[in-house]
């Protein structure tokens, strides 16, 4: 076949073809930012509370809340692409629901909303509404129907995927029992409030947090207290289809430190994180669920000793790794690495000041191979509302090894590829040369077939590139 010529949009698109085969790295650089850490922007003080966050999976945004200095739950969103927050305000409505806790969320991926609860001194006790990023909108705040009085300072909430309903938890006023609820948002109903089946009918320790979390693969949660009773902790299995608890019995026999037992899931290999203060030694200790026994509780390598505050664990996708953040006067966070079963070195966050009263963090993605932990904290100096963000990326994939028949037909197609590359480049200089000298060229027609890359695994570069020279004028 006789090519007539070649014009220079085609030029331009072969080049551009090769240049879309080059690997797009993320702008994202692992490690913290901003160092030092900062107050959220537009932020006021606070009161001695919790700063929490979580992660919108739909927009890649995280919500973050916390009370204002006279105690009216406020908050603000961070937008991952961008890196921006939004100002921080009110949420609708709560001046007359000031807080007396923290106040959790966690988000509905298919109705594109959160559930956030607190514990309201304005209203009966444990308030709700529901937030929608992408219209920044609440819904009217509104009390747990039944829900009667709350005897903990706060109310956590966690959800189930499958079912796409949301665990409530918290003590009850009364009996001092670990409560919990189901909320469904698609028909906007509660089910009745009642104790986690307990035949010992153990307490939890006042001004403690039920953690929950769920597990997609069995459909059950895990939930964690602090025993009032024992001073244990303590943990039992929600089944959601059935409505059902096991038995609540003790992880360790071994004191906690009058705090919280936080949980967190590792959705790859299926194994949880409990993560607390001990009681004599005031350490931090974990122990590792695979859903029917658990590891014997043990220190944090390197961690000291905690004067105040709990400790909280999230799950980061992206190495498989847990991430825990606790307060030694300074924040401190360590990781889990679950594949190896090891420790990172427990280390205060770059530059961080003094902080109260815990360090919390949340998960999410910035790409489907970088993740973000959105890190949160009071400064004890200014009051105000601090973060900084921990990256971290999965390192790429490793090449496979071709077998000894794949590499000779690699070999093979390196030579051949060899000589088609010549012949485009003979052409093009052609075609240079030509239109320097007249403004059009002719060279041959032909179908020039990459077989460089005959063993690529990146499904989204093509087996074999072809790139076909066309007769037309040069413009």
């Amino acid at each position: 076949m006789i090519l007539q010529s070649i014009n220079c949009s085609t030029f331009f698109s072969l080049v551009w073809c090769l240049a879309c085969l080059a690997p797009i790295y993320s702008t994202f650089a692992d490690g913290w930012a901003p160092v030092p850490p900062v107050p959220i922007p537009g932020s006021t003080s606070a009161n001695s509370a919790n700063t929490v966050s979580s992660f919108d999976s739909t927009t890649g945004q995280f919500l973050v809340t916390w009370q204002d200095n006279v105690s009216v739950p406020t908050y603000a969103v961070y937008t991952v692409s961008s890196g921006t927050w939004s100002t921080p305000i009110n949420i609708p409505g709560a001046v007359a629901a000031p807080l007396s806790s923290n106040i959790f969320s966690s988000f509905d991926p298919a109705a594109g909303k959160f559930l956030v609860t607190w514990k309201s001194t304005g209203l009966t006790g444990n308030t709700y509404s529901l937030y929608t990023v992408s219209g920044d909108a609440w819904s009217p705040l509104a009390t747990i129907p039944g829900s009667g009085i709350i005897g903990s300072n706060s109310i956590f909430n966690s959800f189930d995927s499958t079912t796409e309903q949301f665990l409530v938890t918290w003590r009850d006023g009364v009996t001092g029992l670990p409560f919990y609820t189901v909320y469904t948002v698609s028909s906007n109903s509660w089910s009745v409030p009642i104790a986690i089946p307990d035949l010992g009918s153990h307490t939890m320790s006042n001004n403690t947090i039920a953690y929950t979390s769920f597990n997609s693969s069995t459909g059950q949660f895990l939930a964690t207290w602090n025993n009032g009773a024992s001073g244990n902790a303590y943990f039992s299995i929600y089944t959601v289809s059935g409505n059902s608890w096991s038995q609540p019995v003790a992880i360790s026999t071994n004191q906690v430190d009058g705090g919280s037992i936080s949980n967190s899931f590792d959705s790859t290999t299926g194994q949880y994180i409990a993560v607390w203060k001990e009681a004599v030694t005031r350490i931090p200790t974990y122990s590792i669920f695979n859903g029917v026994t658990w590891s014997t509780p043990a220190h944090i390598p390197g961690a000291g000793t905690l004067i105040n505050g709990d400790i909280f664990s999230s799950f980061g996708s992206t190495l498989e790794q847990f991430f825990v953040t606790w307060l030694d006067t300074k924040p401190i966070y360590s990781t889990y690495t679950v594949s190896s079963g090891t420790w990172s070195t427990p280390t205060i966050i770059p530059s961080s000041s003094t902080a109260q009263p815990n360090v919390f963090s949340s998960f999410g993605l910035a790409t489907s191979t970088t993740g973000l932990f959105l890190t949160t904290w009071q400064d004890f100096t200014s009051n105000k509302p601090t973060y900084s963000i921990f990256t971290i990326s999965a390192p790429p994939s490793p090449t496979p090894t071709p077998s000894s028949n794949t590499q000779a037909i690699i070999t093979g197609a390196q030579g051949a590829a060899q000589q088609n590359i010549q012949l485009v480049d003979a052409a093009i200089t052609n075609a240079i040369t030509q239109i320097q000298e007249t403004g059009m060229f002719g060279v041959t027609e032909g179908t020039f077939v990459d077989t460089l890359h005959p063993y690529i695994i990146d499904s989204t570069i093509p087996y074999t590139t072809q790139v076909q020279i066309v007769p037309s004028w040069c413009q």
